[in-house]
């Protein structure tokens, strides 16, 4: 069985390694484009405009990576487990016969982490699977994208 606790520092430690990328990353493009020549060449040269316009969307990503992990760092699971999919729950799902883990929780939305050889997909309360889970209890099916899902576990 998954050890909540370990996975959400697993999470803590993978988007604090996502935000060190993307600083350098960032940088990276900055100091690309401030080596790129002042004047155009042609109208046709827009490398540094384009640079210039990479680099301040790296900055938004960093920047909302940089909230995401400041919100996992101060999140706390709750103290008992429940009975049904709730924010903070690991609901182990079959889906055509193939088990699945999900961690529900309002940041790191997407990241896929292996701990004690176990897969475990991070989803949103927000995103439609989780949507689907939520309030549900152990053995409960769902139809989801055109397939039954059956909550094999929550914890």
């Amino acid at each position: 069985m998954i050890d909540k606790n370990k996975l959400l520092n697993l999470v803590v430690t993978e988007l604090g390694r996502a935000v060190e990328q993307m600083d350098q990353a960032t940088d990276a493009q900055r100091l690309d484009v401030s080596k790129q020549e002042g004047a155009m060449q042609s109208r046709y040269d827009t490398h540094r405009i384009e640079g210039s316009w990479l680099a301040d969307a790296m900055q938004v990503r960093r920047d909302e990576l940089t909230r995401q992990l400041r919100l996992a760092r101060s999140y706390r699971l709750a103290d008992s487990a429940h009975a049904h999919v709730c924010e903070g729950s690991l609901a182990y799902l079959l889906i055509r016969g193939n088990r699945a883990v999900y961690f529900v929780l309002p940041f790191a939305a997407g990241h896929e982490l292996v701990l004690d050889g176990e897969e475990v997909t991070v989803v949103s309360p927000d995103s439609p699977l989780a949507r689907e889970l939520l309030g549900k209890v152990r053995s409960d099916r769902v139809a989801f994208r055109g397939q039954i899902v059956e909550l094999e576990d929550v914890k």
